[in-house]
């Protein structure tokens, strides 16, 4: 039988300059576009459609099952992926989740808002797997418990609904030498791709020369020659681009014929 997901939302604490708390001093330091926090709370009644309080323990077998497979979401859009997790487990307080957000057009607003303070919130996508319903004694509303859980997903969220899940860090923006490092490495990988370029147009009419010139020609006899006027192109790198020319030329050949 599926089970359609829920969803609990928890706030988060300012984003700047805040201090880590104890929980996360061996964790070590956080890289760019890093926050964690605390993406669940144990025992703690959360005001959800339905009362909820989750167990610890809950998310172990979770945990081991998928960890890393989890995505980090915008408000629950599976359409809208900006980060994964890189750590994550259960402490006395609930479960753990150190986060990197995703270099995506995204991903960059979403770790601005963190940043800003503008968004404060996680929310984690589950399905209740074991759980009964209970009685709070002291004001006599039924509650849900929640023994075990399958964690689908979490998200960075507009709005909250429990106050006990707090972030305690978010990697703040980069140094002038960081920036001007990524600035200096996009470039060099710009000028590279250039570079490929314009050696597969070099490649192309090399092919398109030397079958002209011999059409008995053999792969290998046009790699070599194109390798002895390019020597910085690796023969298998040449042998290889040669033979996806050719599967395009046959694709090619076979629409004209439909």
């Amino acid at each position: 039988m599926n089970r359609e997901m829920e969803t609990l939302n928890l706030p988060l604490t300012s984003l700047q300059d805040i201090a880590p708390s104890d929980d996360f001093a061996d964790l070590g330091e956080l890289q760019e576009g890093e926050f964690r926090g605390l993406a669940s709370a144990f025992n703690k009644v959360i005001d959800a459609h339905i009362p909820t309080v989750i167990q610890r323990g809950a998310f172990s077998k979770t945990l081991q099952e998928r960890s890393r497979q989890l995505p980090i979401l915008w408000n629950h859009d599976m359409d809208e992926p900006i980060g994964k997790p890189t750590k994550m487990f259960e402490n006395e307080d609930g479960l753990i989740l150190q986060a990197q957000i995703s270099r995506t057009v995204r991903g960059r607003d979403v770790l601005t808002l963190l940043r800003d303070g503008v968004v404060n919130s996680l929310s984690i996508g589950f399905e209740p797997i074991q759980f009964d319903f209970q009685e709070d004694p002291a004001t006599g509303e039924t509650f849900r418990l929640i023994r075990e859980i399958r964690l689908i997903e979490v998200s960075v969220v507009t709005l909250p609904a429990d106050p006990n899940a707090l972030i305690k860090e978010v990697r703040k923006q980069q140094t002038t030498d960081e920036v001007d490092a990524l600035d200096t490495h996009t470039t060099e990988h710009e000028e590279l791709n250039e570079e490929q370029d314009a050696l597969v147009e070099k490649f192309a009419a090399h092919v398109a020369e030397q079958r002209q010139a011999d059409p008995e020609a053999t792969d290998e006899t046009i790699v070599e020659s194109f390798n002895v006027s390019e020597p910085t192109e690796p023969s298998e790198a040449s042998l290889e681009l040669l033979h996806q020319l050719r599967e395009a030329e046959i694709l090619a050949a076979q629409m004209l014929i439909d």
